[in-house]
């Protein structure tokens, strides 16, 4: 197999490029991300009191207002499913006592 020189030399040069250029971009990110974070934290300590109070109440009631999570995420089925296993169990150990349904229905002779 040969590889040409040429070519070679100039993906190696294409990749440093790439390379340089990535981590530009990363520093440009995390400077953005310090700044953001800079900036939210002296608008939260520049707040009143009373105001980080009110709102931290909304979003408190806003959370108690929402459906559950496994509800949001995976629709009825779970809680069906609870359900049932719920009356299952407790059917169950109805009957292992003997204070069943079906033991009420059909004395023993």
């Amino acid at each position: 197999m040969i590889i040409d020189a040429c070519s070679g030399a100039q993906l190696e040069c294409q990749q440093s490029q790439t390379d340089e250029g990535e981590g530009t971009d990363m520093a440009d990110k995390r400077d953005e991300f310090f700044k953001f974070v800079g900036k939210q934290l002296v608008t939260y300590v520049g707040q009143p009191a009373e105001e980080r109070q009110q709102r931290r109440q909304l979003r408190q009631e806003a959370k108690a207002m929402r459906e559950p999570w496994m509800t949001r995420w995976f629709g009825i089925a779970p809680l069906s499913i609870m359900f049932w296993m719920n009356g299952w169990k407790k059917r169950h150990s109805e009957q292992k006592r003997g204070h069943g349904a079906h033991s009420e229905a059909h004395p023993q002779r």
